[in-house]
């Protein structure tokens, strides 16, 4: 009881859509960290399955678990009911279908403490439908600091570290005066972040494992395309209209995000091809090329795409992918 007074409070936030296969797994690893002090702030977002009977029930069984019922507005809207509920001095966020490493909490509020950080990202274990995994982690040696607009500076480089609000632990104090843009679904947490960094912060980076991460079939990141994806603009375009509105001195690099952001549009575009985007399509190919001297790579998929935009093969490419498609079904 000592133990768990003397340290922070943890607020673990987990949205929850229609999550029945997953959701009582991903709350049962919080509620099995070895970090004594956790409150498990769970946001049924309008389930029409039994994720609120599985969410009440596990109420009923552990006194450190708060309920939210809300209509269906989409996991922004659910992040925001969360993060306005916690009660914590730290924050952290997890998705239904994921899981926290057992010590998770523990590493990661360790570094927070001995760095003085206001946030410090983990590394995440990729789990396949199959059972296989890999783990994906940063290239840095121990644990690495970001100081003042280094953070900023490092999500227009478009940084790994800067894509998800999961795997991390936040001061609660760091988040204040930013949410999540309701409405939108995809590049919904690396605008977060963004948003985030527009005032000086130090955050660190860990190669700790913090999440196993459940890459299923139906996740947004393997569903076909659709009107959803143009998110992705959104958030660029947001994200442009910040550094102008603050950070001006960022404008070039600010140019390398529009270009990932066409490559990352192009790339879900693959997946099926619908005239009705071919406007879209072409936007983002000549936002390439315009702006290509401007192109940080990040990830080698980046590269590969950027170059073959850059030689104009994306089209027959695309035409070639659906021709083996249909010739499969």
């Amino acid at each position: 009881m000592k133990d768990r007074e003397a340290k922070p409070l943890i607020s673990v936030i987990i949205p929850a859509y229609n999550a029945e296969a997953t959701f009582a797994r991903a709350c049962r690893s919080v509620l099995a960290q070895s970090y004594p002090n956790v409150e498990l702030v769970a946001v049924n977002d309008g389930s029409r399955d039994s994720t609120p009977r599985i969410m009440e029930d596990l109420a009923g069984e552990h006194k450190n678990i708060t309920c939210i019922h809300q209509e269906n507005g989409g996991v922004s809207r659910a992040r925001n009911a969360g993060l306005d509920a916690a009660s914590g001095e730290l924050v952290c966020f997890l998705d239904a279908d994921d899981e926290l490493e057992p010590d998770a909490l523990t590493a990661l509020s360790t570094i927070l403490e001995e760095t003085g950080a206001d946030l410090v990202a983990g590394c995440c274990l990729r789990v396949r439908p199959d059972g296989s995994s890999f783990a994906t982690r940063y290239d840095i040696s121990g644990t690495t600091l970001w100081h003042g607009m280094e953070p900023l500076e490092n999500a227009l480089k478009d940084h790994p570290a800067t894509y998800a609000v999961w795997g991390k632990l936040y001061r609660k104090s760091v988040t204040e005066g930013v949410r999540f843009a309701e409405g939108k679904r995809i590049h919904e947490d690396s605008l977060f972040l963004f948003e985030l960094f527009q005032k000086p912060v130090k955050m660190a980076l860990t190669n700790d494992v913090a999440v196993r991460y459940h890459m299923t079939e139906n996740s947004a990141s393997r569903a076909g395309f659709s009107d959803k994806f143009l998110d992705i603009l959104y958030c660029a375009q947001r994200k442009q209209a910040l550094i102008e509105q603050n950070h001006p001195q960022y404008l070039d690099l600010a140019k390398n995000v529009q270009v990932k952001a066409s490559l990352s549009l192009l790339n879900n575009m693959r997946k099926g091809y619908d005239p009705k985007y071919e406007a879209v399509k072409r936007a983002c190919i000549a936002t390439v090329h315009k702006n290509a001297r401007y192109f940080v790579p990040a990830i080698g998929l980046d590269r590969v795409l950027f170059w073959i935009v850059r030689l104009r093969l994306y089209t027959p490419l695309t035409r070639a992918e659906n021709i083996i498609r249909h010739i499969r079904k």
